[in-house]
């Protein structure tokens, strides 16, 4: 393809020349129309980050590949920065017995914060945007009756409002036949002496997806998924099992969800509710909340337990148990919402907590730094400073949702002594075509680690939330330098 397809009507008078690029560096075929010089596209793409698409016969040309999208009117308990737009579902990641996701990194499969509140953040986004016509359980009959015995052991009981099955002799099958892409079922476990299958049809066969004592996730043969729930259920505490049966069959058989046939169960559970659902937002943000209380620790933190390199050659490895402030942000912004949304004091209790890390210094463990003496919450806590822009903006909007829905002062302190420094430190960032993704160019004296055009995007949608939310004029002035960038738009040379 060739740059001139852009121009329809040229159908003629050219001729074939050849093109020396850059001294000799790259030799390439190009035409020659008069005047003009036209580049083959594949040239163009890579050289200049240039994207096209063509459709009903039009080119369109991009100078780079960011999306834009309108985050204006941002509240602590609205739509978070387009978020509904986000699907860590298609992440590389799998998703544990309680549906948290665990992401499957290089250096192996570690539960990380920052994700885990993409994933919580973005359903309640989307919640926000299908309002009422979301979340509705289509429940099926859990009375004794409806459960098939296919083992030939009678261990079933009623429960009072369930159902209680004894013993792994005995199996039970209750008939679903649903093509929505949630189970539900909620249910205690006495003990680690159980099993829980979904029997599923897909585009590649009927499968199943096991349930039982443990953890992680692993294939048993090409029909069988093992996921393990943690131990700390078997408490006889009643609790709600969900499974998103899209995703997991995509995960762990690469095939196509088509329905769920139904849910089997062995050994020593009482189940008291089966439903299925078109979308979980609801259960998806309880359920992240729920692990932020879970997991928190004493210093009102979310640690992240493995070792990172966060720029080789430019940073120090960070130890397993390291700190991120834009992971505090992130779980301060959704423990407001899902306060909002479920009213657990429990929420913001914890989103009040997690102010404490805000004020421990990186060389304490914790993700207060400094720039000339300013303020800056650390996404990466690394030595030297790293300041990755877009983490310490996530940072100061948890404190800004905090401050807002709770009127905390504390909050407030640090978010306005945050801004003042993002104010001041924001010329530092910008390339005079592109932001910078952080300063490691300053601190390990090299060049500048060029945010791709993705993460400029982010920081353009994060400058409009900030300047919505504080008019500040400064904070306008590169947002509108800053998306103009995205269009080619370069600041005068001398």
């Amino acid at each position: 393809m060739y740059i001139l397809l852009l121009y329809p009507s040229f159908v003629c008078s050219y001729e074939p020349i050849v093109v020396d690029v850059n001294e000799g560096r790259q030799i390439i075929d190009g035409i020659k129309k008069g005047d003009e010089i036209y580049f083959p596209f594949s040239f163009i793409k890579p050289y200049y980050e240039a994207y096209s698409s063509e459709k009903n016969g039009v080119v369109y040309f991009k100078h780079n590949n960011a999306i834009f999208r309108d985050v204006a009117g941002y509240t602590p308990t609205g739509n978070y920065l387009n978020f509904d737009k986000i699907a860590v579902e298609n992440w590389d990641n799998y998703f544990d017995g309680h549906s948290i996701p665990v992401n499957n990194f290089r250096w192996g499969q570690h539960y990380y914060p920052i994700s885990i509140l993409h994933y919580g953040i973005s359903h309640h986004a989307q919640k926000l945007k299908c309002g009422h016509n979301c979340d509705i359980d289509s429940n099926y009959d859990n009375s004794v009756d409806k459960w098939i015995n296919y083992s030939g052991q009678d261990n079933i009981s009623a429960n009072g409002e369930g159902v209680r099955f004894t013993g792994l002799d005995s199996s039970y099958m209750l008939k679903i036949n649903s093509s929505e892409k949630y189970i539900n079922l909620d249910l205690a476990f006495r003990n680690a002496n159980y099993r829980v299958y979904f029997e599923v049809e897909t585009t590649d066969g009927i499968k199943h997806i096991q349930l039982n004592a443990g953890s992680g996730s692993h294939s048993l043969n090409d029909k069988y998924y093992y996921v393990g729930v943690p131990l700390k259920t078997f408490e006889n505490r009643r609790i709600t099992i969900f499974r998103d049966l899209q995703t997991d069959v995509k995960k762990m058989f690469g095939a196509t969800y088509k329905s769920l046939l139904s849910v089997k169960v062995r050994g020593d559970v009482d189940v008291f509710s089966v439903s299925t659902s078109k979308t979980n937002h609801t259960r998806i943000i309880k359920r992240v909340a729920d692990w932020l209380l879970e997991k928190q620790d004493s210093l009102g933190a979310w640690p992240s337990e493995f070792d990172h390199m966060f720029y080789s050659g430019r940073t120090e490895v960070m130890k397993a148990g390291w700190y991120s402030a834009m992971a505090q942000g992130l779980a301060i912004s959704h423990l407001v919402r899902a306060h909002s949304l479920l009213g657990d004091e429990g929420y913001l209790d914890s989103a009040r907590s997690a102010l404490q890390i805000y004020s421990v210094p990186v060389s304490s463990g914790g993700v207060l730094d400094y720039y000339d003496s300013r303020p800056v919450y650390e996404e990466y806590p690394t030595t030297p400073s790293s300041h990755v822009l877009n983490g310490f903006i996530f940072a100061l909007l948890g404190l800004y949702d905090l401050q807002e829905y709770d009127s905390n002062i504390y909050a407030r302190d640090l978010y306005e002594e945050g801004f003042n420094t993002l104010e001041n430190i924001l010329p530092l960032y910008d390339m005079g075509n592109r932001s910078a993704y952080d300063l490691t160019h300053i601190s390990s004296k090299t060049y500048p680690n060029i945010a791709r055009w993705s993460y400029h995007a982010t920081h353009v949608h994060q400058l409009k939330v900030m300047m919505s939310i504080s008019k500040s004029t400064v904070i306008k002035e590169f947002h509108d330098r800053w998306y103009e960038y995205a269009f080619g738009f370069k600041v005068k040379t001398n």
